[in-house]
């Protein structure tokens, strides 16, 4: 199968690198479509769309307890259906079951000028889930309106309308952690709404932090990870891909590995950058697809960088800014009327995972799902 990753048309399998090797003892992961073909499939010809208004309405009520029903993603002329409905995202939700596994590495949430919105902090209160907030001192009375002050780091420096600071916020967040004595951190973009995992070809949201647990728990496995982190939910498609993209880009939701020397530079694509940093050096990144966040597109939610992105003379120094730090891995293109920058990661691919000394003494090949479990949403 193949699979247009940045229009480079990469299989499938090399995605994930050798994936079904390394993922055991881990959740199951089952995003095979070639299972979830129907054995039946019944045509309905109408004559005329009040026809088929008529049919649809009586086979609504009869046979979908008036559920909505051939909607979504439908062509003017041709509509289908599963019968039964499959579950759509919103009617279930992974729980655990039990006592959870709270993340072992500290989250950061660097955030400025969206305290109104703040959907990252909400979408890990209502996980249940301990992080801190990075903010600038100008912000700090609003935050000690809805988290304990324990929650809450102030950083040294404030310019208010300086839109190019989170760099600087990214660093230092990094040096807080290695302060505390952590070996990784995470940091998460502050307009996340909320967490999924997908499998069994279907994509559901979690409550419960158990989720960076587990990547934790992977990615401590093996000692050349520069970066792991959750893809974007709208890219961790039910339709094949594995549980994991190697060597690519991190974006957003990431766990970064404090023992290596790497710090964010500059003002533009600076995740795209340390991440080809780390794979010019021969480390490798992860992104995972079993586990996502519902991000907003860029230029959405008002706030921190927005000036940037949305400046036109930028645009092309956004892009331009990162071919002269990688001029045989990024080129400009144009596309939705602003350059944006492409990048080929196919030389990462001799990247390979390197396992630690102790793998094979506490690994071992049984379905490790974490006490997750499906259950239907009131």
């Amino acid at each position: 199968m193949k699979y247009d990753l940045f229009n480079q048309n990469i299989d499938l399998k090399s995605l994930g690198g050798n994936y079904e090797k390394e993922w055991i003892n881990m959740p199951s992961y089952n995003n095979d479509t070639s299972k979830n073909k129907p054995e039946i499939t019944a045509t309905f010809k109408f004559r005329n769309k009040q026809d088929y208004l008529n049919f649809m309405k009586v086979v609504k009520e009869k046979c979908f307890d008036n559920k909505r029903v051939f909607d979504g993603n439908q062509k003017v002329n041709e509509y289908s259906a599963w019968f039964p409905l499959n579950a759509r995202p919103s009617e279930k939700e992974w729980v655990v079951k039990g006592k959870s596994l709270n993340p072992k590495y500290p989250i950061y949430i660097p955030t400025k000028g969206r305290f109104e919105t703040r959907k990252t902090v909400k979408a890990l209160l209502e996980m249940n889930v301990y992080f801190y907030i990075v903010i600038e001192p100008q912000e700090l009375k609003l935050y000690k309106s809805i988290l304990p002050e324990n929650q809450i780091i102030v950083l040294p420096f404030s310019k208010p309308n300086d839109h190019s600071q989170l760099v600087n916020t990214r660093n230092f967040i990094k040096k807080h952690s290695i302060q505390k004595g952590f070996k990784r951190h995470w940091q998460i973009d502050d307009n996340v709404k909320a967490f999924y995992r997908t499998t069994n070809n279907s994509r559901h949201k979690v409550k419960d932090g158990v989720i960076f647990r587990i990547v934790e728990d992977f990615v401590d496995r093996y000692t050349n990870i520069g970066m792991a982190g959750l893809n974007y939910m709208n890219y961790a498609i039910p339709d094949g891909r594995p549980p994991y993209i190697l060597n690519s880009r991190v974006y957003s939701i990431s766990l970064v590995n404090n023992e290596l020397p790497y710090n964010w530079e500059g003002i533009f694509n600076d995740d795209t950058d340390i991440c080809l940093r780390m794979l010019k050096d021969g480390y490798c990144t992860i992104n995972f697809n079993a586990f996502s966040g519902d991000k907003d597109a860029t230029m959405i939610t008002k706030g921190g960088n927005t000036p940037i992105y949305t400046t036109g003379d930028l645009r092309a120094e956004f892009v331009d800014s990162l071919i002269r730090k990688h001029p045989k891995l990024v080129k400009k293109v144009w596309r939705f009327d602003r350059y944006h920058h492409e990048v080929n990661y196919k030389p990462f691919k001799k990247n390979l995972l390197k396992r630690v000394k102790n793998y094979d003494n506490y690994i071992n090949k049984n379905i490790n799902d974490y006490n997750l479990e499906l259950i239907n949403v009131n």
